[in-house]
């Protein structure tokens, strides 16, 4: 079923530094992922084997923000992929 090869994560974190809280850090983030296996066929002699390798590709973004920095708060947009074989 096709809806099994996919996925959807979010995530969201806030980091304490507990005695400078200018480095204090929200992240949230959202990631797609899609996998599928890679087939092919394995023989060493003593017959053919099919084997299926995951390959897996994501695609997200996530946000980071510093509330505390004294130039006033910054927030960056970062996009990611990413591709796992194995």
């Amino acid at each position: 079923s096709p809806s099994t090869r996919w996925e959807m994560q979010a995530s969201g974190s806030y980091e304490l530094t507990r005695g400078f809280h200018v480095y204090d850090m929200i992240q949230n983030s959202f990631t797609v992922s899609y996998v599928r296996p890679l087939e092919r066929n394995f023989n060493e002699g003593t017959g053919a084997v099919r084997l299926k390798y995951p390959i897996r590709l994501a695609a997200g973004v996530r946000t980071q923000s510093f509330p505390n920095f004294t130039q006033g708060s910054s927030r960056k947009l970062v996009p990611f992929f990413s591709l796992t074989i194995f």
